[in-house]
């Protein structure tokens, strides 16, 4: 039997946050509890808590490969979540970045219409430490250093441990300010999809630093490639 690779991360700091459990499992009918201990929440959800804003997203759970279907199961058994039409593996032909590092979506809404996503990580066994105790899947925390803004590259884990996975993300949110993640190249982020996601959070009171004419024009996709733009 091999042993998965474990490597340290001390890039990724601590943020004091144990409310944020509490939030997410309100809002999202225990979703949180249906989990496996190698997810992760990232993104908005958790960015919109930090800077002190209501919750005006979907939840983000990066999964590990192996997990995927079987947690996709188990949302399917659930009385509480239903899976919307057309998830499962990205599409053929799909040509964006994010197929290096996500490799299937499912979505899933409950009765009152908030929505999850399960996001399976690439196929890697490697694992890191965080915080010196923490292990987590390698390709699941890959997914999060590609987010385009550096406010959502926030983590929780599924016992309640916040972390920032990129410098400043913390200051990020409680300034409420949009910095671009400049551990992507710029050819890996396309401008439409940038724009409509900075005019969304400029609308609820972010500002935006990023200057979005470097990135290249969504002219060339595929109509299921706008719709699976996720970094």
């Amino acid at each position: 039997m091999l042993v998965p690779e474990i490597k340290e991360l001390n890039t990724i700091v601590s943020i004091d946050a144990p409310w944020i459990l509490e939030c997410l499992d309100e809002k999202f009918d225990d979703a949180i509890s249906l989990l496996s201990n190698s997810c992760l929440i990232y993104g908005g959800a958790i960015r919109d808590l930090l800077s002190g804003l209501p919750i005006g997203g979907d939840l983000d759970i990066a999964v590990p490969h192996k997990e995927y279907n079987n947690l996709r199961k188990i949302f399917s058994d659930s009385v509480r979540w239903v899976a919307k039409p057309g998830n499962g593996l990205l599409p053929k032909g799909y040509n964006h970045p994010s197929t290096k590092i996500i490799s299937g979506i499912t979505t899933y809404t409950n009765i009152t219409g908030d929505e999850i996503q399960l996001i399976q990580a690439c196929p890697n066994e490697k694992l890191i430490v965080v915080a010196n105790q923490l292990i987590y899947n390698f390709e699941v925390i890959k997914i999060v250093t590609k987010v385009d803004l550096v406010c959502s590259a926030v983590i929780m884990d599924v016992q309640g441990n916040v972390f920032e996975v990129l410098p400043n993300a913390l200051k990020d949110c409680k300034n409420r300010i949009l910095t671009f993640n400049e551990e992507l190249k710029s050819k890996e982020v396309y401008k439409e999809t940038v724009i409509k996601r900075i005019q969304k959070l400029e609308k609820r009171g972010w500002v935006s630093h990023v200057d979005t004419t470097k990135f290249k024009d969504n002219l060339n996709l595929g109509r299921n490639e706008k719709k699976m733009t996720l970094i």
